[in-house]
């Protein structure tokens, strides 16, 4: 059974690589074509070159990853997978789905599929402790404790009012 989860760990992993990259070359490329048109003007954009979706769309994302989570929280993980990269499908630009998935990677020990996902994670969403805690936890699980530290020094400067992020570094 964990011969059949790793494989479908990695074929999703492809699949957000694959989604990832032309969710980045084709906004690159309508920008050339249209630079300075209306795609900057939407507030959701911001200028960041993100793809627009439409309100469907991102309604059909956001049932699918509250699906995925209830899917997680049951011990569904591999039914959590295939939603979550679903939802990333859909909306590659979510960066709690990669967030959820980098988790059940992390569970089941795969460190590297960890490191991608929380990576995207994390530069979706510089801001949010939870995803750079996983990062950090990734790394250090990965042999890469230079890199953790550096992280968990971060999270510790951002969060003084919570020790348990300093306890990490100790």
């Amino acid at each position: 059974m964990a011969y059949t989860t790793k494989n479908t760990i990695h074929r999703i992993t492809i699949a957000v690589l694959a989604v990832t990259l032309l969710a980045t070359v084709l906004p690159a490329c309508k920008a050339k074509k249209e630079a300075g048109s209306a795609s900057a003007k939407d507030g959701k954009d911001k200028g960041k070159g993100k793809s627009k979706i439409t309100e469907k769309e991102r309604l059909d994302a956001e049932y699918l990853f509250y699906n995925a989570t209830k899917e997680s929280m049951l011990g569904n993980y591999d039914e959590a997978i295939s939603l979550y990269s679903q939802s990333i499908t859909i909306n590659p630009y979510n960066s709690a789905a990669y967030y959820e998935l980098g988790r059940i990677a992390f569970d089941k020990r795969d460190i590297e599929t960890t490191l991608y996902l929380a990576r995207m994670a994390v530069s979706l969403d510089k801001k949010n402790i939870w995803y750079k805690y996983l990062l950090a936890q990734a790394l250090q699980a990965g042999n890469k404790p230079d890199e953790a530290v550096k992280i968990f020094e971060q999270i510790a400067k951002e969060r003084p009012e919570s020790p348990e992020y300093a306890y990490e570094l100790a």
